[in-house]
């Protein structure tokens, strides 16, 4: 792997690293790789690990998650047995 993202160089050994990197260590660790740094400038194909996708805005039904204004949400909770009696 070449990267950009000095951060990604400890990967592959025993260092200590952040939650997140050490993720990426374990869901890696199934593979023999290394790791060379080079300059941004020099990354002309940068790879996964060096830049997170671009969300492309696609409308997966499988993404969307329904909210509910704040207004709606007190509405309900008034609304609730156990406390309208307390409030009125």
């Amino acid at each position: 792997i070449e990267t950009d993202h000095k951060p990604l160089l400890p990967l592959n050994s025993k260092q200590q690293l952040n939650s997140k990197c050490e993720r990426w260590r374990l869901k890696l660790q199934q593979y023999r790789f290394t790791i060379k740094y080079i300059k941004g400038k020099h990354n002309t194909v940068a790879d996964y690990l060096s830049r997170s996708p671009v969300d492309n805005g696609s409308n997966d039904e499988d993404d969307y998650i329904p909210t509910k204004s704040a207004t709606t949400q007190t509405d309900d909770y008034m609304k609730t047995k156990i406390v309208a009696p307390v409030i009125t």
